[in-house]
């Protein structure tokens, strides 16, 4: 499915050979070969943005529950599977941005109290 249109450009650069149509048949299999070129440059570019994104919930899960960007994770890696590349991106990073922000707000608040007698200027 992900690469049905470089698919369909090779076929017809196929028929356009065999009826002698040689410059239609060497634009239509240039067109597949850059579609094909294009469609794994975005794969590789999902497969590192999940991967980044795992990683980091990995991080996070140390900490505290991560539930929410797991989801997101998990519906990054269904839509990666059936090729809809841009929303895999777009949900691999809601999902590393939740894991973020959910590390951020699991940070305890710390007051030291120091007593000033203890504080000697210029000693």
């Amino acid at each position: 499915m992900v690469l049905s249109n470089a698919e369909k450009n090779l076929e017809n650069a196929r028929k356009s050979l065999d009826n002698g149509e040689y410059e239609e048949a060497y634009n239509s299999s240039k067109e597949a070969e850059r579609i094909a070129k294009e469609t794994d440059t975005k794969y590789r570019e999902v497969k590192d943005c999940i991967e980044s994104s795992e990683a980091t919930i990995e991080k996070v899960k140390e900490f505290c529950a991560v539930s929410e960007a797991t989801n997101l994770l998990n519906k990054a890696n269904s839509t990666f599977a059936g090729g809809s590349y841009d929303d895999a991106i777009k949900y691999a990073k809601q999902a590393e941005e939740t894991a973020k922000r959910m590390r951020e707000e699991s940070k305890p608040e710390i007051e030291v109290e120091l007593p000033e007698k203890t504080f000697k200027p210029n000693y």
